[in-house]
């Protein structure tokens, strides 16, 4: 979690040294990480409310297993493209 604060604190900072040289264009790049946060942030306190706690464990935890499938999956038929 740390990480990703720090990111997105020097998220302007590091367009700047990538070469956006406008410092406007780099804030207003650096807002929309923050957004799509807020977004999920109200977005997920509104589900829970409406299903529960446990429905949203057990949707999420689905979904974190089948992304694990999928990565185990590609990263396999990385190693055996070789």
């Amino acid at each position: 979690m740390g990480i990703l604060c720090a990111l997105q604190y020097y998220t302007p900072a590091i367009l700047e040294l990538a070469g956006l040289t406008d410092n406007r264009t780099a804030l207003l790049v650096a807002m929309l990480p923050a957004a799509v946060n807020s977004a999920g942030t109200v977005i997920g306190m509104w589900q829970i409310d409406k299903c529960g706690r446990r429905q949203a464990v057990v949707i999420t935890t689905v979904f974190i297993i089948m992304v694990f499938i999928v990565v185990v999956i590609f990263t396999i038929m990385c190693f055996l493209s070789m």
